[in-house]
């Protein structure tokens, strides 16, 4: 039996050759976004927005509609960020920080809640 990093290395240079120009454009440019937002520079929000459209692009092409709503609620969510980011760009940036032990806790009460109930749902 292959060990699982192995089985990834195979998939994965299998599925390369397959990946057109339009996905590595998307994933090119959100690897950028996230780079430009620990830089917390504002050219993160037309980065992101382009590779939100290239990537929504595909999924339809792929016919995975539920994920273009997402990526939708993505887009929506950028075009507001960048919005809010210029209108307050006198006041200061925020700096990047961790999160604190207690939006640890929040957040793994949200998943694991959710998790609980589509597991028990089911």
């Amino acid at each position: 039996m292959k060990p699982p990093s192995a089985t990834f290395a195979y998939n994965f240079s299998q599925h390369m050759p397959l990946m057109e120009i339009i996905q590595w454009s998307a994933l090119a440019l959100g690897v950028a976004e996230v780079l430009l937002a620990r830089a917390n520079n504002v050219w993160l929000y037309p980065t992101g927005i382009a590779s939100i459209l290239l990537s929504a692009y595909s999924l339809v092409v792929a016919h995975l509609y539920a994920d273009c709503l997402l990526h939708l609620y993505y887009l929506v969510m950028s075009i507001y960020g960048w919005i809010y980011w210029t209108s307050k760009r006198n006041e200061g940036g925020v700096n990047v920080t961790f999160s604190s032990k207690k939006e640890w806790l929040i957040s793994f009460i949200i998943s694991f809640g959710g998790w609980l109930f589509f597991f028990i749902s089911c």
